[in-house]
């Protein structure tokens, strides 16, 4: 009787082992760089999302300023100043006259005189003057300031990058 020829496996067990391993690790290995992908894709969407609301915004900042400020000058100052007159002049008197008459001799009588003169004119005066400014300004004050994003440089660079990710998150 013949005895059968028995096969050798090709490989050692232990070696199908470490193969079907490996080959389990891999899966697990490339479904979890594919979560990772989905992952970082959702975060750069919602970051494009959140850079987008931001850049529609408006910023807001009250700057208190509570310092002297020193003022140092010579202000000039020239103009033809016109100075209206407007006045009644009363005349109240009595003048005496004398007159020669050739047969009565040297004639004195009182004349009385009452009058009012109105007097009207302008007078221009020119007024050339630097005056010299010294002094210390306080400033005590709050100033609110608001300023929209959209009208700064910064939005296109928001608008940019926004993009970028957009793109990296399959929009």
């Amino acid at each position: 009787m013949q005895t059968p020829i028995r096969s050798k496996p090709s490989a050692p067990a232990a070696l199908w082992t470490l193969a079907l391993a490996s080959f389990l690790l891999n899966v697990v290995l490339i479904a979890l760089l594919i979560l990772g992908i989905m992952w970082a894709r959702r975060l750069a969407a919602d970051t494009a999302d959140a850079l987008i609301a931001f850049g529609n915004q408006d910023i807001n900042y009250t700057l208190r300023l509570n310092q002297t400020v020193p003022v140092r000058a010579e202000v000039p100052f020239v103009q033809n100043v016109v100075v209206p007159i407007r006045q009644t002049i009363d005349v109240n008197t009595v003048v005496t006259v004398s007159r020669e008459l050739p047969v009565v001799g040297v004639l004195e009588f009182d004349v009385p005189i009452q009058a009012s003169i109105p007097v009207q004119f302008d007078v221009t005066i020119p007024v050339s003057q630097t005056f010299p400014v010294n002094t210390d300004v306080p400033l005590n004050m709050e100033i609110p300031l608001s300023i929209r994003v959209s009208d700064t440089s910064l939005k296109s660079t928001i608008d940019s990058v926004a993009r970028a990710l957009n793109t990296f998150a399959g929009r």
